[in-house]
């Protein structure tokens, strides 16, 4: 079975749409690939929730609960091909979406890359997992978070997107433990410099 991909409001995927149709209309897109492309050649694909998680939460051995939901990306295909993400900020379910930012940059590609490759894994063809993005800002990591959504399963799978801090392979799947030891690893090199979530 194909990862669900679990559709955000009508609210978020209009205020994307309308955001991205008005900028390529005027021709203002200030990055070089949608600054090339032809509107009509643009669409939305795969859109998932983005979670963060500060480096204050992670302590001890659950701080993947301590995620927060912060809104909502898309990657933009240009004739089928990824060559951006766009999103919108939405915090909770019932705040209005607002426009956030369109980007080109390294981990676009690596998303695209990372979903197809995790299509073809045996838990994620056999199970339910709804596609997720998790982000960690003050360690500069970003991976794909394949939920499970049946009860008996094999848990949550992450995949780190391309490019990694040093430590974390980029590709290389991971369980909810590994991910948060190697969390709490990277958090202790760095040196813990902020009392407050980022």
């Amino acid at each position: 079975m194909p990862l669900k991909v679990v559709k955000p409001s009508a609210a978020v995927s209009e205020v994307i749409r309308e955001h991205l149709g008005d900028i390529s209309s005027v021709g203002r897109f200030r990055t070089e690939r949608l600054s090339a492309a032809s509107p009509a050649n643009l669409s939305l694909a795969a859109p998932h929730p983005v979670y963060n998680l500060g480096l204050s939460d992670i302590k001890g051995r659950s701080a993947l609960a301590k995620a927060k939901l912060t809104g909502w990306r898309y990657l933009v295909l240009e004739d089928g091909a990824a060559i951006a993400a766009a999103e919108a900020v939405q915090p909770s379910a019932r705040a209005k979406p607002m426009f956030s930012h369109t980007n080109e940059g390294p981990f676009v590609g690596s998303t695209a890359k990372a979903i197809e490759e995790a299509e073809q894994i045996p838990e994620i063809q056999k199970g339910q997992y709804e596609l997720r993005v998790l982000r960690v800002p003050a360690l500069y990591l970003v991976t794909l978070w394949l939920k499970s959504t049946k009860a008996k399963s094999q848990g949550e799978i992450f995949i780190p997107l391309d490019p990694t801090p040093p430590g974390i392979k980029s590709g290389e799947r991971m369980n909810a433990d590994e991910l948060n030891a190697a969390l709490l690893s990277l958090k202790a090199e760095r040196g813990d410099t902020t009392k407050t979530s980022s």
